[in-house]
């Protein structure tokens, strides 16, 4: 029984070891704290994470759950491919907007962007069959709820 332990201890030792090993070490002379913080004072912010897919990626990828036959994946290709450079240009223009136009042009663009997703969207749902869109609402998240109300003054 001590033989067994001792060797078990052993074994548990030498994989610690290996692991410590095969950790990536810093070249010598490596500085490995924090970045200094940006000059000026200005904050270091992270990009936003990605949004979700597009809702033509999650039907086609979901094409077989859904019951999608051939003719209607190739629409919806069909359509996602006609949009793609009008949708890529107009997250550009969100983007430029933001960095350097002024407000109006940002909301603008914004407002332009969310309304050609609303009607790809509309596009792609109107393939589906009633039973089909019963199987998307299973597959996909609620949406999020609404934000609450501002407080009353």
């Amino acid at each position: 029984m001590k033989t067994i332990r001792t060797v078990l201890v052993a074994v548990f030792v030498s994989l610690v070891a290996a692991v410590a090993i095969a950790q990536p070490q810093a070249p010598e002379g490596a500085d490995c704290r924090m970045p200094p913080p940006p000059p000026d004072g200005a904050e270091r912010r992270m990009p936003p994470p990605p949004g979700p897919p597009p809702l033509e990626m999650i039907v086609i990828e979901h094409a077989d759950e859904l019951g999608l036959t051939d003719a209607q994946v190739q629409q919806i290709k069909n359509v996602a491919d006609s949009a793609r450079a009008e949708m890529e240009a107009l997250h550009r223009a969100v983007f430029e907007a933001f960095q350097g136009g002024e407000r109006e042009d940002f909301l603008a663009a914004e407002r332009a962007l969310r309304e050609r997703q609303a009607t790809l969207a509309a596009t792609v749902l109107a393939v589906l069959t009633d039973e089909q869109w019963h199987a998307l609402q299973q597959l996909l998240p609620p949406p999020p709820p609404p934000p609450p109300a501002p407080p009353e003054r």
